[in-house]
């Protein structure tokens, strides 16, 4: 199973009984095809970027719900025919999300210190070390600033 995010946007007059038919279709749809529902996300009423025309509309916010599901890759078509056809629907995106790594598949990091390398077994190198030379953003230049700045303070010494 691949892990997808659908992202629907919905007329703003749509009456909220017939935003919630809109999901629980989309929600059946993924769980007979054998999927799993991990998160519904409902970001409310927002403004548009930028006006949707549709015939004879024109819409400047709309209702935007997100949906996490597990699903095989044959779902997407029987959602994109689903989306399509519905008229409230005013947009939509099904998303493959990267599977994440587990984690024991990461390196222990001292999250203090993150130039560190990997956490070690032993005390001796576990422990920071001072650096050896004053670290700068930028070190060439970092003389040519100490000499403007030691002449912004002689003039501003002498009243310049």
């Amino acid at each position: 199973m691949v892990l997808y995010e659908l992202m629907v946007m919905v007329k703003s007059a749509t009456p909220r009984a017939q935003l919630a038919d809109i999901l629980r279709r989309a929600g059946t749809r993924v769980l007979d095809a054998g999927g799993v529902i991990t998160d519904i996300t409902s970001f409310g009423t927002r403004p548009l970027a930028y006006e949707f025309k549709s015939p004879g509309e024109r819409h400047f916010e709309a209702h935007m719900v997100q949906i996490s599901f597990n699903s095989a890759p044959t779902l997407i078509e029987d959602m994109k025919h689903d989306m399509r056809t519905d008229e409230r629907v005013l947009r939509w995106i099904a998303v493959k999300k990267k599977a994440l790594r587990p984690l024991s598949d990461y390196k222990a990091r001292d999250p203090r210190n993150l130039n560190l390398p990997a956490a070690t077994t032993t005390k001796e190198s576990a422990a920071p070390k001072p650096p050896t030379q004053p670290v700068s953003k930028y070190p060439l230049f970092s003389e040519e600033r100490k000499e403007r700045r030691n002449a912004r303070r002689k003039a501003a010494a002498r009243g310049d």
